[in-house]
């Protein structure tokens, strides 16, 4: 790296595999500006530049928008190790998520190929329905078995499509709230993400918000919750418990 020079916008978009009309755009909305512009007209960039592309880069790897990633860049004192510790993460379990894919796929083709037979669940492999078992659990044990009962019937009701659908809009939230952590429990964005967390454990059964308010607090104290969403982000527990607490407490439900 050259870390005592500047680059040019040319030679920062060659080095970073972009266009100079993309750095263009991301200096005009706000989200990347060069250090400093020359009397000539020319944009430069620092060492301090090549860090926070190498954010916005990564961001985008993970299906941020850029008004999500400026808000994120805009956080005072921003802990650029700390983020890079969340990406690590985050980008570990999608290549074990995408390894148990292309072991799947891999097995199809033999399938197919009338090389081997695979049992029925091996075609959903790397689409878990765990979780879902451990909101009936969680449910029967703490509040009423008719939840479970109900999130039973309604999940015995979808098709094998329909529920790999479900699992996936769960996972995507979840990502997404873990990708989130750098913004804070409270931050309009991340309690965006608990409302469709919500929406989607009503899914699967009349989830009042009080009732929410105790799976919050399960995520923190239950074993298998915490072993869980330790895996997603170490910090994952308790910020996700904190950001529900904030929801419900907008919606004037607190702790008793």
């Amino acid at each position: 790296m050259q870390s005592d020079e500047s680059y040019t916008i040319k030679q920062l978009a060659d080095l970073a595999g972009i266009s100079v009309r993309t750095l263009h755009y991301y200096d005009q909305i706000g989200l990347f500006k060069p250090e400093r512009i020359t009397a000539n007209g020319y944009r430069l960039y620092g060492k301090q530049q090549l860090l926070l592309l190498q954010q916005v880069l990564f961001f985008r790897e993970l299906d941020f928008r850029l008004d999500q990633i400026k808000s994120i860049l805009e956080v005072p004192e921003l802990d650029l190790v700390k983020l890079l510790e969340t990406h690590k993460l985050t980008l570990k379990m999608k290549a074990e998520r995408l390894s148990r894919l292309i072991d799947t796929v891999n097995k199809t083709i033999k399938t197919l190929e009338g090389k081997t037979e695979m049992k029925d669940n091996e075609y959903f492999k790397g689409f878990s329905e765990e979780k879902q078992a451990e909101y009936q659990k969680y449910a029967e044990e703490h509040w009423d078995r008719k939840l479970v009962a109900q999130s039973s019937q309604r999940w015995n009701q979808l098709n094998k499509d329909e529920r790999q659908a479900r699992m996936a809009e769960g996972e995507h939230i979840t990502l997404e709230i873990a990708k989130s952590i750098p913004l804070g429990p409270s931050h309009p964005h991340v309690q965006e993400l608990v409302l469709q967390w919500h929406e989607y454990i009503n899914s699967f059964y009349d989830c009042s918000y009080e009732i929410l308010l105790g799976l919050g607090k399960g995520y923190t104290t239950h074993p298998d919750f915490v072993a869980f969403y330790r895996k997603i982000h170490p910090e994952m527990p308790e910020f996700l418990c904190e950001a529900i607490k904030i929801y419900c407490a907008n919606h004037g439900i607190r702790e008793s």
